[in-house]
Formats: C-alpha cells, structure tokens, sequence
C-alpha cells in the first residue's frame, strides 16, 4: 500500500457523495458562499461521450455498472413454496429457492440520479407521523411544514413538471407544466376512472420546456441508462455547474471514503481516502465533514471509523448505525395490448395513481399504482425480441411484426417498514480490493410485506383487464427479485441519542461537526413516494444549519 498523504484543500466542508443528498448541500453550501471538498468515489461522467443511447444497443449496455462496487455480502432468504404465487416469470426468469437483496445504484459524479427516472415527490404529511396517525414505525422529528420551504427551493433548482394534486402537501407552483401522458399510459388512466383510481401525471424532475440552458425532454425513455441530451435534473447537470463556476467547489472523483478522521478534540477533523487509481491513502481536513454515500456506504463508513474511543464504530454507541434499513416493494405485470401503442415512447412512470398511499386496514403497506409504457429494457426491437418475443424463427418473426410497440407494464411500489433486524454490519473476515472489511446486508420480507406484493398485483391484474389487454406476458415481484432504487435507512434521524443517530438538522448526535444528508436518515420510506426530492429538501435544510451555525 502506497504512503499516506495529506492533502490541503483549504476547504470549509468535506462532502463524501455527490448524490441527491451530498451534491445538493454542496451546491447550497457553495452558493452561500463558502469552500467546499466534494468527494465522490465513481467518475465524473460526460453524457455525449459516456452514454449509449446513440448505438444500436444501448439497452445492452450499462454505463454505470463497471463503477459500482461488488464489495457487499448478502444474507439470502429461504424461499417458500406456498408463496410461489409471486413469484416472477419476466427476462426468463428462473426460480431461486433464496431471495438475495440486490441495491440498483450507480457511483459516479451526480451519485443515484445518474439512474434515476426524475421522480420528485413531496412525502404527504402522514408519512411522517407513521406512529401518531397509524401505530407503525416511528414519527420524524419534524413535519412537511419544516420542510416546505425546501422542497419549494429544490423542485425550482430542478424544473420539476408537474401539477398540483391532493396526494402531497402543495406549495409553490411547480415551475414547469405536466409531461403529456403517452399513449399507452392514457390508455390506461382511462380505464383506472372506470375503477376509481386516479392516475395523475407525475411530477417529474425531467424538463418539459426549455430551461436556462437545458433543452425539453425528447421523450426517449432513456433516463435510467444515462440521459444524453441534458433535460433529466441529475445533480451533475441540474446543480454542480453552477457551484463549479463560483470557484469555491473542488471536485474530486476517484476517492474512496474508508474512515472518518478525529482531532485531538474528539471532533470529525476530516476524511481518509483511497485514490482509486493510485490505491494511494490520501487525507483531507475540514472544520466541518457531511457523509453522504448512499444507505450502504454511509453506514459502512462509520462502522469502519471504528477506534479506541469508538470501538463499536462511529455514532455506534447504542448500536443503531446499519440498523432498520428499508427497501421499496415491487410487482408488475408486462401486458400486450390488441392496438400499437407506440410504447417505446414518451417519458418512464409518467403517471402514477396515490389512492392507497396510506398504510391500508387489511394490514397492507402503503403504496401507490403507475403506468411505465414499455420499461426499462423492453424498449427497442432487439430487447423485446431476446427477453419477450416467444417461439423461433416464423412464430418470432410474426410476433415482432404485429406486437412490437403493443406491450406496455402496469407497476406497483409499496414501502417497507422499519425494522432492526433490517441492517447492515461488517465481515472483517471477508475484505474488498482496498482491503476493507465488506458489508454484510441481511434485509428479508415478512408476513406484511408478502401480504402487500398480492394486494399490488391483485390492483395491476383488476387494472390491465379493464385496459383491455389481451395478455400477461410476465409479472415481477419483490418476493424473489429483489431490485431496491429506494433504499434508505441505517443512519435514521430522530429526537435523541438512544434511538436515532442524527437529529432533525442530519447534525450526528455526540459529534457537533458532523452530518449525514442522505437516504440513511430516512426513518421511514414515505408512503411510496419516490425519496429522492426529500433527501434533496432535507439537504437544503441541512445546509442552512450549516452555514449559520458551524460556518459562521
């Protein structure tokens, strides 16, 4: 192992993740005028160059996986054969007798929103008050109207298209109109009417008219393998140019967080990386140091910033770092419709239906309906023609020729309750290329969880039939595919030391300098909604304490 080095940034604040959460507060910090070190451990991507969606097969490749990490362990779950019922059967799935957590992520400059499909979704009130109002979980210690203000300046900075609708708490106007629904997802809303659902338009962090510099959405359904043209508000394209332009940003990429420092006060002094490309130990210093790496990696670090006066690992001290980590919930059905619907078009879960988006009295979790058009990986010919297309030769051909564009999905995403046995710790006996010790995940499903996956694919089934589809072509669980986009907790914000790890301001309890501004605080998942426009409110208010109180 090359030396140690320290490196001066003369920096105010070290932020570790350039994600929802890391690269927000930086770009607020910035903006309000002070130095700041962002670290992220990926590349910094450029859509022209490093996306795919120009090529033939761009739904084979993956800019993003080759970065990501295979550091994690996963604890599998026994498989039951009385559930079988939901099991999947799309992409020639084959059956697994263990169901083995899977966290769909993407590391690099901009963090998750690199893959994310611009959902940006203010949590209704109740969510928040999941014990008061329901006797589940836990309350946040604050409400939706401290975050208000916050989630009016984020959907700004993002262009959020969308409109007002009775499922979250309204504040400002969204600053851009509605994406139209495609083809296929007003098809389907019309048929939801008949029902009593309601599917809405979704408010997306995806531009429906030109803003500043940035063009309209094209409407390519591209946006989870990398959006090439730049109306997708991933943090790298929405945020940090501007920070970058001040001169008070420094970016460095390549740089794996593997421990918090302590000065000789006792208080976070800085970070220790290792430089990806160098495997050289590099050490950067701030008064202030904010850990935002993702529900993972967060954790992670501080059970590796274990030392003699922390020997359980940093902010362990009740044991409580790694603990209630929450994965979303999902089924589906991919359905063929009699008429072309062109589903290869318009923009990803561009409508989605709230009418359950409370936990339901049959003991079922809340979660919320939406129509996908063609899904990811079901977009072109080619994709459709290895993963869906049945028979060979003559029978393939004819299926292609009548039914490519008539496929569309009808989807379903549930939010999964806190629990401690939920969590993530460390296998010092198993380490990652650097040599750290690599995280062990256990996450498993329960009786209500189980019940929740048969009332979601219970309301799509009731959904496609009066769509009119004329077949099932596959259905996918989370039952034994795991697939978490929305994964949070392991560093939960609450009111007191003994059951959270940071208070209300991401400000860890014990050590006044250091924060958490990502999914990790979440101490519930919000009743279905996409997490991501809160991580992002939630770091805009961070930031503020920040900057009145630490960087004065």
């Amino acid at each position: 192992m090359p030396a140690d080095e320290t490196v001066a940034m003369d920096a105010e604040a070290i932020v570790v993740g350039s994600g929802a959460g890391g690269g927000t507060l930086a770009h607020a910090l910035v903006m309000a005028g002070h130095r700041v070190l962002l670290l992220e451990r990926g590349p910094r991507f450029e859509p022209a160059r490093d996306y795919f969606g120009h090529l033939p097969d761009w739904e084979f490749r993956d800019a993003f996986a080759s970065h990501v990490p295979d550091d994690d362990l996963v604890t599998p779950q026994r498989l039951t054969a009385e559930d079988r019922d939901l099991a999947s059967s799309l992409l020639r799935h084959q059956l697994r007798d263990e169901r083995h957590f899977r966290y769909i992520r993407a590391c690099g400059l901009g963090g998750s929103t690199l893959r994310y499909q611009g959902e940006a979704h203010r949590f209704p009130a109740h969510a928040l008050r999941m014990r008061s109002d329901f006797g589940l979980a836990v309350d946040w210690p604050l409400s939706t109207e401290d975050l208000a203000p916050y989630y009016d300046r984020i959907e700004q900075l993002l262009g959020v298209a969308g409109a007002a609708h009775p499922a979250f708490p309204q504040g400002t106007p969204y600053p851009n109109p509605p994406h139209r629904l495609s083809r296929a997802s007003a098809l389907i809303a019309a048929a939801g009417r008949g029902l009593g659902l309601n599917l809405a338009p979704n408010p997306l962090a995806i531009l429906s008219q030109p803003m500043a510099d940035r063009p309209a959405c094209i409407r390519c359904k591209q946006c989870a393998f990398g959006c090439m043209i730049g109306d997708k508000s991933s943090v790298d394209v929405a945020l940090l140019p501007a920070a970058e332009r001040t001169g008070r940003l420094r970016i460095q990429t390549g740089r794996i967080a593997v421990r918090v420092l302590l000065g000789a006060d006792g208080r976070a002094a800085g970070v220790e990386t290792i430089d990806a490309a160098s495997a050289r130990r590099e050490r950067f210093h701030a008064p202030v140091v904010v850990l935002a790496a993702g529900a993972l990696e967060t954790p992670r670090l501080l059970l590796l910033s274990a030392s003699p006066a922390h020997p359980q690992g940093l902010l362990n001290q009740h044991g409580l770092v790694g603990r209630y980590l929450m994965e979303n919930l999902d089924a589906g059905l991919l359905l063929l419709f009699p008429q072309r619907l062109k589903s290869y078009r318009g923009v990803a879960l561009d409508s989605r239906a709230w009418d359950f988006a409370r936990p339901q009295a049959d003991g079922c979790n809340a979660y919320s309906l939406a129509s996908w058009g063609a899904p990811d990986g079901l977009i072109s010919p080619a994709s459709v023609a290895v993963h869906v297309a049945p028979g060979v030769g003559t029978n393939h051909r004819r299926f292609m020729e009548r039914h490519y564009g008539a496929h569309a999905a009808i989807v379903a995403s549930a939010e999964q309750l806190p629990r401690a046995d939920n969590r993530l710790n460390l296998e010092p006996e198993q380490r990652d290329a650097h040599g750290m010790p690599k995280a062990r995940v256990t996450m498993t499903l329960d009786a209500r969880d189980l019940r929740t996956l048969r009332a979601m694919l219970a309301r799509c089934r009731a959904l496609a039939v009066a769509s009119g589809a004329i077949q099932t072509l596959g259905q996918w669980t989370s039952w034994d595919r795991s697939a978490a986009t929305h994964f949070c907790g392991g560093a939960r914000m609450g009111r007191g030391a003994a059951d959270s790890v940071v208070n209300a301001h991401g400000q860890s309890h014990g050590l006044d300098n250091l924060f958490i501004a990502d999914a990790s605080v979440l101490p519930t998942q919000g009743c279905s909604a996409s997490p991501s426009l809160t991580i992002q409110a939630l770091a805009l208010r961070t930031a503020d304490f920040i900057a009145r109180n630490r960087l004065r």
